[in-house]
């Protein structure tokens, strides 16, 4: 017989906890008859699992609360926030009040909305606290936290912390990059762009370059894509300058997106590849453009040799 003591966490809160237990034999030694090299054998082994549960009793007053609101909202909504109080003690509860608090991402307060109250919930029965907000256009675009804080007879309980989004049916358009592009050539340009709206956009986005006339030289629309919501989106254009000259264009950007559009122009400057000039440099040591190898030299002096030699030798014979 094996005995295992634990201790189950949060058993301090009231309500049923439950723990699942796994007990799994363990593997023989490695210095085992049957497991030595050269011999066989077969090991099996064997797990239970097994559900622990208990249950807390609940005080004479205890409640718990949980929140509903639609958590993606623009300027000038009228946000509607309802808190459901769950009384799960055996008392009833006389009164029931409370607030909404709103921080932004740096955990500033950017609103303390509060409820309606509550009175004479029965015993494991439900209250009802309700709040409306205007949105201010004040309010920053992007993710917040919200959390409702409910007092009920001298006690207090609060609910977790969960997102709320306030944004704007709108697009960026952040960058064009590169803007110095090779003229009499097919060119590749990256716009970026970014969404600050609560849900996902499909966009499309377009060049139109103009010259310094403000006519237009080239155009070219990208496919489809899908914006995320708060997020950004790097677009592929490309613009066909092979028929056009060096010089300055404006290059402009348009992106469509839930029959909106959002535009923004660019400086685009076409230039000239320059041609790399093929330079041989002289070997050191060399003043002139006759160039003898060492091979080269080692015959040319052989020869000089075997004349001197020929020379002494018809001397010697006169």
């Amino acid at each position: 017989m094996v005995t295992v003591t634990f201790t189950i966490a949060k058993l301090s809160t009231p309500g049923k906890h439950s723990v699942t237990v796994t007990a799994a034999g363990a593997a023989p030694a490695a210095e085992d008859d049957f497991l030595k090299e050269g011999s066989g054998g077969v090991v099996a082994l064997t797990a239970i699992q097994g559900r622990i549960q208990s249950s807390v009793p609940y005080p004479d007053t205890y409640a718990e609360a949980h929140l509903e609101y639609l958590s993606k909202l623009k300027s000038g909504d009228l946000a509607r926030f309802e808190v459901t109080l769950n009384n799960l003690g055996p008392k009833i509860i006389n009164r029931a009040s409370g607030f909404l608090t709103i921080k932004d991402l740096d955990a500033s307060e950017v609103a303390r909305i509060p409820l309606t109250e509550a009175q004479n919930i029965d015993t494991k029965g439900k209250g009802s606290l309700r709040a409306e907000w205007t949105v201010p256009s004040t309010v920053k675009l992007g993710r917040h936290s919200i959390t409702a804080t409910v007092t009920y007879d001298g006690l207090t309980t609060q609910t977790a912390e969960s997102a709320i989004y306030f944004g704007e049916l709108s697009a960026k358009i952040i960058s064009l990059t590169p803007l110095e592009i090779l003229a009499r050539t097919l060119s590749k340009l990256t716009l970026l762009v970014e969404s600050v709206w609560n849900e996902p956009l499909d966009v499309t986005a377009k060049i139109v370059l103009k010259d310094s006339t403000g006519k237009t030289v080239a155009q070219q629309t990208a496919p489809p894509g899908k914006l995320g919501q708060f997020n950004t989106l790097a677009i592929e254009l490309f613009i066909d300058a092979s028929s056009l000259d060096a010089g300055n264009y404006t290059a402009e950007t348009v992106l469509t997106y839930a029959d909106k559009e959002t535009k923004k122009e660019f400086p685009l400057r076409l230039i000239v590849q320059e041609k790399k000039e093929v330079v041989t440099e002289k070997p050191a040591g060399t003043s002139s453009g006759i160039l003898f190898s060492t091979t080269q030299l080692l015959i040319i002096a052989l020869i000089v040799v075997g004349v001197l030699l020929v020379i002494v030798i018809l001397r010697k014979r006169t």
